[in-house]
């Protein structure tokens, strides 16, 4: 049996690199040649512990993975396929918002970690917390393997180490030292620790001095403590920057309280480490913080400095309360760390170890080409992923593209299909595809084809010769794909009609899952101010693709300008790369209009398009061909009144509700779009059906309607 770990960075002094460090010296009471493998690693390490992931080697199913989760990486893509047993330790995850106003760079990371963690929840045997915290946020994961706790592994003959001298002779002067140990990080709140230590020395101890000993980290947000700290006019507060284990050392000896204010801790090692020096502690009760001091300090409710000024100069200079603390520490650091903390973990593998393996979860994965946000079709796919998880599967997506790289965090990005067993379950999101669709037809597991429609060749074929040669070959396919399916789904009436019109037998309607409530974000503030002018905005959505007839929807617009309303605008917002050819096209045509008021957004963001949304009085669609047409409820959504043709699924989303044209008449569409700004009861009566009809697609009813259908599919499994 091979034991293994696995994690993305390792590096001296770094708490998770310690703990993987000292589980490896006990994993060799199972495997003399235990390693650690890492993505990422410094010098500094012990010799023979640490290879480069690329050097992981083929495990069987004897065999033992444990991967450290902190952050998310591109390293535990490796585990997924892996035959072996897989334990998880889980150190947390800081969560994003702390990052986010100053840089973009950390909070992806962490939200990307977030969204691997997500992925990850079936993928574990076993998980390990260090704290009982970071078990909960397993769980909230939906994580439903067995779970247990055990501490961080500190190594405390470690710090019996000589300190630096030279660090010793310049803290051992006779002034109060309040320390605080971490990185410059925002959730570690050294904001909070600088103003209770201001708090401190104006009120206790004029000559005191503060050490924030760690790493930089964020250096926008170091300079803000700095300019904080010139603000609040507080002396004598020492930024350490990264120092070597014998400073720290040196610094641990020199303090006389350590203070943390941190908000967000998966354990807290600096508590562990202040314990071994007898030091007091005084600390907000947040997080993990609270559960590993236990009773062993003084812990503070929230960051008032007043209240942390006073416990701390309590702690500094009330000798009883002192010998008290230090006996407390000593009963604190015996449960959680050498013997007992040793004892448990290897109680805990050994466990592990003899209980019988887990039965394998049946997999479904759902396939498509490209997924990325704002398309109707990844958007359903990632719907979808809320309905199977709540049957007891392993769900996953499958792409070979995904430019957005907090979803390319949640999904199987790559060219390799899932290995996929006889009794799981292939669910292809065709709209097309060729290399994809091939792969899908010869899966031999359960198949279910999702029909997203294909758009009709005659469309592109005037721009775009291979585009139309990829829809005619599309919509051949689609009949050959659906006879080796076991079910056959569409997601609008239209499209149903369409396959069995193709020959297909049997084909029913998995209604689309609208997640309409994301919508309620806030919009884009000067989008809002540009468009929120009190002219008329009329709206369309939707890439700029030939089979949208665009064309039609400015001509219909210049007569509904000309006749009745000569300041208002329209606003076309969608990509308009996919087609260069129609988009130079449509952009000639609206010059030769005069090009007033007529405007081609291309892509735009989604908070942009929530301003749109708010701020339009007419939806115009003039589409001759959609599958479903998720603007359409969108419009509905923002109680934007809609004027559009009946055509393909049009007449089916809308449901009878709307204004219907019979066909792409400028003249019809611009005295519809008049009634509607100009006639109050008519507007309010077409807004009334279109409220009824949005009924239909609420969450819940479309949830329970998926479910049910995917139910049958899963073979009655509830």
């Amino acid at each position: 049996m091979r034991i293994v770990q696995l994690m993305p960075t390792i590096v001296p002094g770094d708490a998770v690199s310690n703990d993987a460090l000292a589980l490896c010296r006990l994993l060799r009471r199972w495997d003399a040649n235990s390693r650690i493998y890492a993505e990422r690693s410094l010098p500094g390490l012990p010799e023979g512990m640490v290879k480069d992931a690329r050097q992981l080697p083929s495990l069987g199913e004897e065999d033992v993975l444990i991967y450290h989760m902190s952050i998310g990486s591109p390293v535990s893509l490796r585990i997924d396929e892996l035959r072996c047993r897989k334990v998880m330790v889980y150190h947390n995850i800081t969560p994003p918002r702390y990052f986010a106003p100053y840089s973009a760079e950390y909070t992806r990371a962490c939200r990307e970690g977030y969204a691997e963690l997500e992925r990850m929840r079936e993928w574990f045997d076993y998980a390990i917390a260090d704290s009982d915290f970071n078990r909960q946020g397993l769980r909230q994961a939906g994580y439903t393997c067995p779970i247990d706790v055990c501490p961080v592994l500190v190594p405390l003959e470690d710090y019996a180490a000589p300190a630096d001298e030279r660090t010793l002779k310049k803290y051992g002067d006779g002034r109060t030292n309040i320390l605080f140990v971490g990185r410059v990080a925002p959730n570690k709140k050294q904001e909070d620790v600088i103003r209770a230590f201001a708090c401190y020395q104006r009120r206790y101890d004029p000559t005191a001095r503060l050490i924030l000993a760690g790493s930089d980290g964020i250096g926008a947000y170091k300079k803000r403590l700095w300019d904080y700290t010139r603000a609040l006019g507080v002396k004598n507060v020492k930024f350490t920057g990264h120092i070597s284990f014998s400073q720290l050392l040196a610094l641990y000896r020199t303090a006389h309280a350590l203070l943390c204010m941190s908000e967000h801790e998966g354990f807290c090692v600096p508590l562990l480490e202040s314990m071994v020096f007898s030091l007091p502690v005084v600390a907000r009760n947040a997080a993990a913080v609270g559960e590993t001091l236990g009773d062993a300090g003084i812990l503070l409710e929230d960051g008032d400095p007043e209240k942390a000024a006073a416990a701390l100069h309590r702690a500094v200079r009330d000798e009883a309360l002192r010998r008290e603390l230090r006996e407390k520490e000593k009963r604190r650091l015996g449960e959680l760390s050498g013997e007992a903390a040793e004892g448990r973990f290897c109680g805990l593998f050994a466990a592990f170890l003899a209980a019988p393996r887990p039965e394998r979860k049946r997999r479904v994965v759902q396939m498509l080409p490209r997924l990325s946000r704002g398309d109707a079709v990844s958007g359903d796919a990632l719907a979808l992923r809320q309905v199977l998880r709540t049957f007891p599967v392993r769900e996953d997506v499958w792409c070979y593209e995904c430019p957005d790289p907090l979803l390319r965090a949640a999904v199987r990005c790559s060219e390799t299909p899932p290995e996929l067993r006889k009794e799981d379950v292939a669910v292809f999101h065709f709209a097309m595809g060729e290399k994809m669709a091939e792969c899908f037809a010869a899966l031999r597991c359960k198949k279910v084809l999702i029909y997203h429609s294909v758009t009709p060749p005659e469309f592109p074929a005037p721009y775009s010769a291979p585009m139309a040669a990829a829809c005619r070959k599309g919509r051949a396919m689609a009949a050959g794909l659906a006879a080796k399916a076991d079910r056959v789904f569409a997601v609008s009436e239209y499209d149903r009609r369409e396959l069995l019109a193709m020959g297909v037998g049997q084909v029913e309607v998995l209604p689309l899952l609208l997640p309409l409530e994301e919508y309620d974000a806030p919009p884009r503030e000067s989008t809002l101010r540009r468009y929120g002018d009190g002219r008329t905005n009329i709206l369309f959505v939707g890439r700029v693709a030939p089979n949208k007839k665009f064309e039609d929807a400015v001509r219909a617009f210049a007569c509904y300008r000309e006749r009745f309303d000569p300041t208002a605008r329209l606003i076309l917002a969608g990509a308009d790369d996919a087609l260069p050819a129609y988009t130079n096209r449509l952009r000639a045509y609206i010059a030769r209009l005069g090009g007033e008021g007529i405007e081609l957004t291309g892509k735009v963001a989604f908070e942009e398009l929530l301003a749109l949304y708010r701020t339009a009085h007419v939806f115009l669609c003039m589409s001759e061909h959609e599958g479903f047409c998720v603007p359409l409820a969108e419009a509905m959504y923002f109680d934007v009144p809609i004027v559009a043709r009946a055509a393909a699924a049009v007449p089916d989303t809308l449901g009878g509700s709307g204004v219907l044209l019979p066909d792409g008449d400028a003249e019809r569409a611009a005295e519809a779009m008049d009634r509607l700004r100009r006639d109050g009861a008519y507007r309010e009566e077409v807004l009334r059906g279109q409220r009824l009809r949005l009924r239909d697609f609420a969450w819940d009813r479309i949830f329970g309607q998926d479910r049910a259908l995917f139910a049958e599919v899963l073979e009655g499994e509830r």
